[in-house]
């Protein structure tokens, strides 16, 4: 299998090439047909509010931010950009979509990166690349991924930090690999200026931030041994987590939502675990993750990928693994179950983010364990590719049906699906008529707009309702200095 892989290389890349476009090309489309929803008003209109206070975004932001970090949360990083930015009120729709579109790119990019750190082998890494865009945007329950690509506060919250802990950990492993000089000090004081930013969103993504780094520094200990500098990075997240975990309005905002049976750190751990297994066992029910887990198998097997290239994968390495993934995955849902006094995922954007960090351990502990084989049992290592390969065959031809049915579940065919009957551009159509009405009313009138219910089960739901008073329509005519707006919707 390794001698036909060396001798189609170029067509194995291409046809991977091919099958991950046929993943991210209808995410990023997609995201040129987003607009504002739900929280976007308010954060958009109080960024409005603070220029016209203070006459700078810069001065505003800043103010917004220490404001937010004793009051509400301590998410520096999000809620400066969010007041700074204003993607809507400075650039319109088309500034808004490039502002999308570019995020989510930048999420694809940097998760190419770390894989093709970590991989090498240019063919593996398309090969592992596919796996993970398929399990983070194709598979079944991936429509939770709208509030990350297609919602502009999830997008800050959210994706922009997971991009930003890509690109630590990929500059962390560049720098450990690269010779002495002023460019390995450059990408040292990158990826340190990244990890503390990458600690400044949502606290689930702060704890996969400083997991992810620290999982790196364990995997090359000898190198961090020999220069201490190589922990740099991990420090500065670190301190970034702090920041973020110790603001006063962390604390205000947990104490409002205290619920019975759910209140103490006990509470939190017992809620952590219950959140765990039941999102894992969701995950091990779906065929799709399970062939794309075996298909990470083989292609590792047969390309002899390192994980660990210092020594060799060795038993305790292979058990360290196991149980570091499964530390990131507990870590990254404790802030969600503690923080929101549920032994349940009660929001699309938690949900989704726990997910994605779950797939990506599971898909690092398969590769560890694809090298422990090689290492170890490496006649045995290549006959186990060869039936996980053909395991992914059968089980694709005999379960076609409910593959086929839990791929149409995915982000990316819901977009496609939307893109290509045109819902997603109606729905669009809808909205920007919404915007515009808004956009062009008298200052201080009272709006009613009037408009048919269209919309894309891709996208996420702008908020706007028939209610004047209700908080979405109270911030959507702040932001438009009106005095009331209602949204009527017909069939």
């Amino acid at each position: 299998m390794g001698k036909f892989t060396e001798k189609h290389e170029k067509l194995l890349k291409f046809l991977l090439i091919i099958g991950i476009a046929c993943v991210i090309v209808p995410i990023l489309i997609a995201c040129n047909y987003t607009y504002l929803c739900e929280d976007d008003f308010s954060f958009e209109g109080g960024a409005k509010d603070l220029v016209r206070d203070y006459g700078s975004s810069l001065v505003g932001a800043a103010v917004r931010t220490r404001e937010y970090y004793n009051t509400n949360q301590g998410t520096y990083l999000f809620t400066y950009l969010v007041s700074f930015i204003r993607a809507y009120s400075r650039w319109g729709n088309p500034g808004f979509h490039v502002f999308m579109t570019l995020n989510s790119l930048l999420f694809m990019f940097m998760l190419y990166k770390l894989i093709k750190a970590v991989v090498s082998d240019e063919l593996a890494s398309y090969g592992v690349f596919l796996a993970a865009t398929t399990m983070i945007f194709a598979m079944g329950n991936t429509d939770c991924g709208k509030e990350l690509f297609f919602w502009y506060t999830g997008g800050l919250n959210f994706t922009l930090e997971y991009w930003l802990s890509f690109a630590t950990a990929a500059c962390l492993i560049a720098y450990m690999r690269m010779e002495k000089g002023i460019k390995k000090n450059l990408v040292l004081a990158l990826s340190c200026f990244t990890a503390i930013l990458a600690s400044g969103g949502s606290l689930n993504l702060t704890s996969f931030n400083c997991s992810i780094i620290l999982a790196v520094l364990i995997f090359s200990f000898d190198k961090v041994k020999k220069n201490v500098l190589t922990a740099l990075p991990f420090v500065f997240a670190l301190i970034g987590a702090i920041i973020n975990v110790v603001a006063p309005g962390n604390f205000v905002r947990s104490q409002d939502g205290l619920k019975e049976g759910h209140s103490t750190l006990a509470d939190g751990i017992r809620d952590t675990f219950a959140c765990c297994i039941s999102e894992d066992k969701g995950l091990f029910t779906s065929k799709v993750f399970l062939i794309m887990l075996a298909f990470v198998f083989t292609v590792c097997v047969i390309r002899k990928v390192k994980v660990k290239r210092n020594g060799e994968m060795s038993h305790v390495w292979l058990i360290v693994s196991l149980v570091g993934t499964a530390v990131v995955r507990f870590f990254t849902m404790f802030p969600i179950a503690y923080g929101y006094h549920e032994g349940t995922m009660v929001n699309m954007r938690t949900t989704c983010a726990y997910e994605i960090t779950a797939k990506l351990m599971y898909i690092l502990f398969i590769m560890c364990l694809a090298q422990w084989l090689c290492e170890h049992f490496e006649k045995k290592a290549s006959i186990v590719s060869y039936v996980a390969l053909a395991a992914c065959v059968l089980v694709a031809l005999i379960g076609y049906p409910s593959v086929k049915a839990e791929l149409k579940e995915g982000l990316s065919y819901l977009a496609y699906w939307d893109i290509r009957s045109g819902d997603i551009k109606e729905a669009y159509a809808t909205r920007e008529y919404m915007l515009s009405s808004m956009e062009l009313a008298p200052e201080g009138s009272d709006l009613v707009i009037t408009v048919p219910l269209k919309g894309a089960e891709s996208m996420y739901g702008m908020g706007l309702v028939d209610d004047p008073g209700d908080f979405r329509n109270i911030s959507a005519a702040g932001l438009f200095d009106l005095n009331s707006v209602s949204v009527v919707y017909t069939d």
